[in-house]
């Protein structure tokens, strides 16, 4: 029998399916995309900064070597400084419209928690439900 085979049999794996059966779907999406958030800006800025690193030392070692590389050097770092702006950009704007889509579905819960007495003993529950389904399919 393969190692990996043996790996597996020991994980046992019928745990974890019981532990993902039993977690609600926005609740798992919600946890999966804010470590997707997590990677995004703490791993790609290391990994950024890392890259940049060697790729000047490795430019400047061209250029000390031969000269004439120093033109098309600065050409492309300048287009990947205004490349990079833009993603940065663009990346804050859309994590900006995503919290603010989710602020009305937070809001809208936040007031129904401060008045769910209210909301209860005149039987308006489905009303407010209602309006949580009606903002949720509007994102």
């Amino acid at each position: 029998m393969r190692w990996h085979h043996k790996v597996i049999q020991l994980l046992d794996l019928s745990n974890t399916r019981l532990v993902l059966v039993s977690f609600d779907q926005s609740r798992m999406l919600n946890r999966f995309s804010k470590d997707d958030e997590t990677a995004d800006i703490s791993l790609a800025g290391t990994a950024i900064s890392k890259l940049v690193h060697g790729c000047l030392f490795c430019v400047s070692f061209d250029c000390h070597v031969f000269p004439p590389f120093i033109v098309p050097a600065v050409i492309v770092g300048y287009v990947y400084r205004l490349l990079t702006i833009g993603h940065l950009n663009t990346g804050r704007d859309l994590r900006r419209m995503g919290s603010n889509s989710r602020s009305s579905i937070f809001a809208n819960f936040g007031e129904l928690l401060e008045g769910i007495v209210t909301v209860r003993a005149f039987s308006a529950e489905q009303r407010f439900l209602d309006n949580l389904y009606r903002i949720v399919k509007l994102i």
